[in-house]
């Protein structure tokens, strides 16, 4: 005899429809608790952004749990010899996980990192031959930052 809490889940997947370029996964024959679950449609609508669920023949919008926010961070880089941008390297180091991210700034001197958690990091501009001011500093970040700038000076 098999446990109540035994729970087994037969899903199919159909083809992307061809008008509205959305695809329909069905679930069906769930167990628990020796209480059989009618069978259940999902779709991710490409219109809504949002995965649906289909209730009483209508479709409805699920509710997602909240997710945890990442924050964005920018700035500029600033050369003494602007011509020289290529090779500037800005690194980003969270310092509760040791990941690092690198990014170049455009031919203007703007990086941009998104994407990051919440949490404190060390950031550096580097380029050979150059001298940045500040060299390296910590940030906490709680919220999106703009205007992390450097200052970069050729050494000889």
């Amino acid at each position: 005899m098999p446990d109540k809490l035994t729970s087994a889940i037969r899903f199919s997947v159909s083809k992307p429809d061809a008008t509205t370029r959305q695809t329909v996964i069905h679930f069906s024959g769930a167990v628990r608790d020796s209480i059989i679950r009618p069978a259940r449609e999902i779709r991710f609508s490409a219109a809504t952004r949002a995965w649906q669920t289909r209730r009483a023949g209508f479709w409805a919008v699920d509710a997602l749990a909240p997710t945890a926010a990442t924050v964005s961070l920018s700035g500029k880089i600033t050369l003494d010899r602007p011509g020289e941008m290529q090779r500037v390297r800005v690194t980003l180091q969270n310092l509760s996980t040791g990941v690092i991210r690198s990014a170049h700034p455009s031919s203007f001197g703007f990086y941009h990192f998104e994407e990051l958690e919440i949490g404190s990091y060390l950031i550096q501009a580097e380029r050979g031959g150059y001298q940045f001011n500040p060299p390296s500093f910590v940030l906490t970040l709680l919220d999106n930052l703009e205007d992390v700038n450097f200052t970069g000076e050729k050494l000889f």
